[in-house]
């Protein structure tokens, strides 16, 4: 059981801050038992989930053997006792919290990945979204208020595990319920099943990328959907991804990228998604990699962890192992670094100049390759 409760009698936290690094995630701040923690939002997330390193640093031991249910497949890790977690001026007292090994999670984000919090928030509190301002607020749900030029969204839950559906659609009659994922860096996830059944990915340029998650590493086909409407509002060019397995009883999830175009409340309690579309959020073009890179930190150097086919990186013969110590001359030293660089994030046709640990030099000219 779960209790949540503001301070000095208060309905709601106020506004506080977040961050979206890179667009990953949802990081806030706050404490478990006591201690200084980053916080990443999730909704995606049924029971909350404590990196177990930061178990440990805040004095939570295990008592348990759990398994974790997640879009792409199974998770083991270990159980905790009650834990408490304040954030702001609300406090979140929990029975009981999943431990799992979030290392690989946080090497590819660039930084560390301690609490993870879902349901444990979002299934007993409305919690709004300004993403232009990079601010939240949590309320109790009975205080929510009619939301003037929001779309008032009606929410399902996913049979068994529960989690948030939202209704979209691939235009031509190609209706679905995809889960409301915040947790999600993908703009749209979707399973082979259902893109086979509506025959996607015919004639499209398709490629391969690695993605890392709580249920580790897989490797996932890409393309480019042509649209997609949710909230009203219809999103052009949406790269999406379909991993090799699939869990979900949902066809979809519609992730962070496209909802921080939007500003929103969600309040589960209610089954209910306030959405609005500032147009200039809107009309935005997505990001997506031009490089066909997947890196990890290693030291100083960026190590090659994974190559997309028919991507610049494998068409200038970059491997899987290759370790890149420079960039447009620049050495990749802590302060490089410490910025999480995105080799591919930039406009295609900007060129990058790599210097390779084992003496290369290899000029890669970003494009459009899915």
């Amino acid at each position: 059981m779960t209790a949540l409760g503001f301070a000095h009698g208060a309905y709601s936290s106020g506004w506080f801050g977040f961050e979206r690094p890179d667009d990953r995630q949802v990081v806030t701040w706050g404490a478990l038992n006591g201690v200084p923690v980053e916080i990443t939002l999730d909704t995606g997330v049924d029971r909350t989930v404590i990196d177990a390193a930061t178990a440990a640093r805040c004095g939570i031991a295990a008592l348990g053997d759990t398994v974790s249910v997640g879009l792409t497949g199974r998770v083991e890790g270990r159980t905790s006792g009650p834990v408490h977690l304040q954030l702001q001026n609300l406090a979140i007292t929990m029975r009981e919290a999943s431990l799992f090994d979030l290392g690989a999670l946080s090497a590819i984000n660039g930084r560390p990945v301690g609490v993870v919090l879902g349901n444990d928030l979002f299934g007993r509190a409305a919690v709004s979204f300004d993403f232009g301002a990079d601010r939240m607020l949590v309320a109790e749900p009975s205080t929510l208020m009619p939301h003037p030029g929001f779309a008032e969204i009606p929410l399902t839950r996913e049979p068994e595990l529960g989690r948030l559906l939202i209704p979209a659609s691939l235009g031509k009659g190609v209706a679905l319920e995809a889960v409301a994922d915040l947790g999600n860096d993908a703009p749209l996830y979707m399973s082979a099943e259902f893109a086979a059944q509506h025959r996607l990915l015919e004639g499209r340029p398709l490629s391969r990328s690695m993605s890392v998650g709580a249920e580790g590493v897989g490797v996932d086909t890409v393309f480019t959907l042509p649209s997609l409407e949710v909230g009203g509002v219809v999103l052009r060019q949406v790269p999406t991804r379909i991993p090799s397995s699939w869990t979900a009883k949902a066809p979809a999830v519609i992730g962070l990228p496209i909802f921080a175009r939007f500003d929103l409340t969600f309040c589960a309690p209610r089954d209910r998604l306030w959405m609005k579309a500032p147009a200039r959020r809107i009309a935005r073009p997505f990001g997506k990699d031009r490089s066909g890179l997947a890196v990890t930190r290693a030291g100083d150097r960026l190590e090659i962890a994974f190559v997309a086919p028919r991507s610049p990186a494998s068409r200038v013969g970059l491997r899987p192992g290759d370790a890149i110590t420079s960039v447009n001359g620049q050495i990749l030293d802590g302060g490089f670094l410490a910025n999480r660089p995105r080799l591919g994030a930039r406009a295609g046709g900007a060129r990058l100049a790599l210097g390779l640990a084992d003496g290369r030099a290899v000029s890669l000219i970003l494009a459009d390759y899915y």
